[in-house]
């Protein structure tokens, strides 16, 4: 990997790398990260090269939550099966729906259990069909497939919880609009929703957020640094964004999760820009402008949606600690807005312009 690099004058030239999750890609990039900090060519020690591919992950989480309805899945893979074989099995299905006169229905599509999207799909797809399939069962009696009433309760209750994650994958898959920016939000918003299945009234929910949370916070520490540097990059949020999701999900200790993120960004200025004053650092990080952030991303999902609602509630509420200190800071005065501007795009776009807008994650090609 580094003669080829070499040979392609990149070695100078390389912020990040992305990668799925194989122990093979582990040992490749840790020999090449340390073959760049030899040449003193990362920035922050090298902290930010490693990115893991989101999607990737979050199919890694999804198969342990799809795992606890796997009875239900298997008999509507096997009815499908069941329906392609038999010509006048898939009749009676027919009859079943006209029966039953269900409308807007979509066809049923096998899924490959690999690629948990479409399994979410095929389950999307059969819910609304709940009632045919037990319709099927009365009208033909070589059909033994129809899932129980509990299974069924099950599955409305794991689709719904999975559907947050489908959107997500769905969002970071983006490739008409820069995605870097969008991944610290949906992952955040994740996060909290783990957390609050942990608390479920259902048992079963509660058994699956368990081990969903423990492989997604092993997986967060790794990238939870880059994504939040890529989203104080964005002009309508910068470090406020970091700030409100922090405090949601580690409360009283989100100072020094906070404190790491603006710790990395001085010190990215202070590589790519040279001196700088410490208190003037700061603030150019957060002088987060007045504007209406719910609205200003078009590409934005639901997923984001009570997320920004809830920000600008906070934002306008607190102000942000980080932009009231800035506001009481005493040496602040000495540096009109024109010169602020004019320092903070000079250093700031040579690193801005270093970190990948797009981040088409290489587990895009399942979903399409």
């Amino acid at each position: 990997m580094s003669d080829i690099i070499l040979e392609w004058n990149l070695d100078k030239k390389l912020f990040s790398t992305v990668v799925d999750n194989a122990s093979s890609n582990d040992s490749m990039v840790k020999h090449l990260k340390t073959w760049l900090l030899n040449k003193s060519l990362l920035s922050l020690g090298g902290e930010l090269f490693h990115v893991r591919c989101s999607a990737h992950i979050l199919n890694l989480i999804v198969q342990d939550g799809l795992a606890h309805i796997g009875g239900l899945l298997h008999k509507i893979r096997n009815t499908l099966k069941y329906l392609k074989k038999s010509p006048s099995a898939y009749q009676k299905f027919e009859n079943a729906i006209n029966q039953c006169k269900l409308k807007n229905r979509r066809k049923v599509a096998m899924d490959v259990p690999t690629r948990w999207n479409s399994t979410f799909l095929m389950l999307d797809s059969a819910l609304p069909l709940k009632e045919a399939f037990g319709r099927l069962e009365q009208i033909d009696r070589n059909y033994k497939l129809n899932p129980s009433e509990d299974e069924w309760k099950v599955a409305y209750i794991v689709h719904d919880c999975l559907k947050k994650f489908y959107d997500a994958t769905n969002h970071f898959s983006g490739n008409s609009f820069p995605t870097s920016n969008v991944f610290f939000p949906d992952i955040c918003k994740l996060q909290l929703k783990l957390k609050e299945w942990e608390n479920s009234d259902h048992y079963f929910i509660r058994n699956m957020a368990g081990p969903m949370k423990e492989k997604f916070e092993k997986y967060w520490d790794e990238c939870c640094l880059v994504l939040a540097i890529a989203v104080v990059f964005d002009p309508r949020f910068k470090l406020a964004l970091v700030e409100y999701n922090y405090n949601a999900i580690y409360g009283e200790n989100a100072k020094k999760y906070v404190d790491r993120v603006r710790s990395a960004i001085v010190d990215l200025f202070v590589e790519y820009g040279g001196e700088l004053n410490p208190s003037f650092g700061y603030a150019c990080g957060s002088d987060v402008e007045e504007s209406n952030f719910s609205g200003a991303d078009k590409e934005s999902d639901d997923i984001s949606d009570d997320m920004f609602s809830n920000f600008d509630k906070w934002y306008y509420r607190s102000k942000s600690s980080t932009i009231r200190d800035y506001q009481k800071s005493e040496l602040q005065p000495s540096c009109d807005k024109s010169a602020r501007n004019a320092l903070r795009k000079a250093c700031l776009s040579g690193y801005a312009h270093q970190t990948p807008g797009f981040s088409r994650d290489i587990e895009c090609s399942y979903l399409l």
